[in-house]
């Protein structure tokens, strides 16, 4: 399905020597210059959290919405390439051009679970991919694997911030409570 040279894809990949890399078994093509870069390929059948990387494909818009479980094991620092059909594409195969998976129908999977497009690399004259990442500072999608732990994590944040009256109440409650050269706390000392 990759008709471009895989080694002059890898490096645009975005990954380093020592990454996880989970690939899927229709694109197995790229396995070989990934682990030429230093990388340890994992099939991609299902997600795999603890990948840096995970590359996937969907042909037809019916393939996009079980892309959904990989964006929900997707860690805060991995990425997410999804493959599909160019418009003008004509292999056998594929199926018509107004089936075919498009950006439109990935943002509208990986968006509302707090996923963004930043990228766009060629695989060839068949497909393109689009990669996406976790929104900096956006929380995982209701329901994730670890929505739990995202609350605790709020919670813990939110105690920690205060509005400027409060750091201005403590701030002049500490200044009544320290001794100072005018005012000693010892009577009669100068």
């Amino acid at each position: 399905m990759i008709d471009r040279d895989p080694s002059e894809l890898v490096p645009k990949l975005g990954i380093g020597p020592g990454c996880k890399v989970a690939l899927a078994p229709e694109i197995f093509m790229l396995a070989h210059p990934l682990r030429l870069a230093g990388c340890r390929v994992v099939s991609a059948r299902a997600p795999v959290p603890s990948a840096a990387l995970t590359i996937v494909y969907a042909l037809s818009k019916d393939d996009v919405p079980a892309l959904a479980a990989f964006a929900h094991q997707l860690a805060d620092v991995s990425s997410l390439w999804v493959a599909v059909p160019r418009k003008n594409a004509e292999v056998e195969g594929l199926p018509p051009p107004e089936l075919r998976a498009e950006l439109g129908d990935l943002q509208a999977i990986f968006i509302p679970l707090g996923l963004s497009d930043n990228k766009l690399l060629s695989f060839g004259t068949m497909l393109v991919a689009y990669r996406f990442v976790r929104k900096r500072g956006s929380l995982r999608a209701e329901g994730g694997p670890d929505a739990d732990l995202d609350l605790v994590e709020e919670k813990m944040r939110a105690n920690k911030r205060r509005k400027p009256e409060e750091r201005a109440v403590s701030k002049g409650a500490r200044a009544e409570c320290e001794p100072t050269k005018k005012s000693p706390l010892v009577p009669g000392a100068r």
